[in-house]
């Protein structure tokens, strides 16, 4: 949902509260976004790829699958 659609219920006077419940969330939240000094954009979320277990046998499993196709991979 994009809190920012509900700018002009802020600038008409309508209260965090007010905006929150016709927006479903907390006030909190639109407090947040609809602040003077938010941001334009929503924040980017990062996330540092992790190594799957899996990973370092996965050529293995491939071949496993591949020579025996009624193979479950369970």
């Amino acid at each position: 949902m994009d809190l920012r659609a509900f700018r002009a219920l802020r600038a008409a006077g309508a209260t965090w509260a007010e905006i929150a419940r016709e927006a479903g969330c907390d006030w909190r939240t639109v407090k947040k976004y609809l602040s003077s000094d938010a941001s334009v954009t929503p924040p980017a979320v990062t996330r540092d790829p992790k190594e799957r277990l899996v990973d370092s046998f996965a050529d293995q499993i491939d071949r496993m699958l591949t020579c025996e196709p009624r193979l479950h991979a369970t």
